[in-house]
């Protein structure tokens, strides 16, 4: 980079926050959306913030502030992530606590399979084809009932639930769903160990989609239910 800006006004150093710094960026954002902390929960937070100063993390962690409530006892370093990683894979684990490892998993193998990233209806049509995640969100009677198809619901809600990990970009006049920064992806890909195969796999799903291999009728066999 250097080579290519020859002035030395083009750099300046980012120096590490310092506590007025962090208490200001903590109370703007509270600001912005009208909410405050107890003074136990904004010295835990700050404390923490302290030990990661890095602007990835501080957004993580405000946005987990965000949804504490008043009584909730906070303290720095039994309660909160110390790092980015630990962040994310809290964020992936709240989603497996309501949704299961099932449908956590493949939905975000998909989205990690994907270059640029999925259009929502994109992910709800691979959702809907595929049979593990249709077992684990539908009953045996929708099952029988005929239409198969994956709940939006469960996705919005998931979105909703991983917060800025997620956004939403344009590319080719189309809205898609991707990772906001790469090292999401990568936490996601160890915590689910998606493979080499698993990824062919998802890439072979996504062909199909294209392709329209499965337009109007993906057959659904369940034998241990006796579902065909």
């Amino acid at each position: 980079l250097r080579n290519h800006l020859i002035s030395k006004d083009a750099f300046f150093e980012l120096e590490a926050l310092d506590d007025g710094d962090i208490q200001h960026i903590v109370d703007d954002l509270l600001s912005q959306q009208k909410r405050s902390l107890t003074g136990p929960q904004n010295t835990a937070l700050c404390n923490t913030i302290r030990q990661q100063p890095v602007p990835l993390f501080v957004n993580l962690l405000l946005e987990e502030a965000l949804q504490w409530s008043s009584s909730k006892n906070i303290q720095c370093g039994s309660d909160l992530p110390d790092s980015i990683e630990s962040l994310v894979n809290s964020r992936l684990k709240m989603v497996e606590d309501i949704y299961g490892e099932t449908v956590t998993s493949r939905m975000l193998r998909y989205l990690c399979s994907a270059h640029h990233g999925l259009s929502e209806m994109e992910l709800l049509d691979l959702l809907s084809c595929n049979n593990d995640v249709i077992q684990e969100v539908l009953t045996p009677l929708e099952l029988q009932a005929g239409l198969i198809r994956f709940p939006a619901s469960i996705w919005l809600h998931v979105r909703k639930l991983l917060g800025s990990i997620l956004e939403e970009v344009r590319v080719d006049q189309k809205s898609l769903i991707c990772w906001s920064h790469r090292v999401f992806a990568l936490v996601a890909s160890q915590r689910y160990r998606i493979k080499t195969e698993e990824i062919k796999q998802s890439h072979r799903d996504i062909a199909e989609l294209f392709l329209e291999t499965w337009v109007g009728n993906k057959p659904m066999v369940v034998p241990e239910k006796d579902i065909q």
